[in-house]
């Protein structure tokens, strides 16, 4: 199973885990909006695409202000991304995230592999 970003927030959401306020951003117009609800002061903007590596390509950026984050938007939405782990292989960035951006105390990774055998 793949999961973006935004649809793992939403079911860790669903079972009471605590994350950040965010919402997903799928046509242009509708980041400044956005940052204007979730800013404090800044905010990060997160492209979602299936893929590691998203930040050091430039596609996990805080921002800091509305029309900062109409432009990150205008950047990537509908466009296609890649990063250093995608082999070349580039992916067209549908969605967008954008949260309120918190200081983290800590961060954990989770990976899960089945052996069907």
């Amino acid at each position: 199973m793949k999961l973006h970003e935004y649809q793992s927030r939403d079911l860790l959401a669903q079972y009471g885990i605590p994350t950040s306020r965010g919402e997903v951003v799928k046509k242009s117009g509708e980041a400044a909006a956005i940052f204007n609800r979730l800013a404090n002061p800044t905010c990060m903007a997160k492209v979602q695409v299936l893929m590691g590596g998203r930040g050091k390509a430039g596609g996990v950026k805080r921002m800091q202000n509305a029309a900062e984050t109409e432009a990150f938007v205008q950047q990537f939405l509908g466009k296609p991304f890649s990063t250093y782990q995608s082999a070349g292989e580039s992916k067209i960035v549908k969605s967008i995230l954008v949260t309120e951006d918190i200081p983290i105390q800590e961060e954990y990774y989770l990976g899960v592999v089945v052996d069907r055998s």
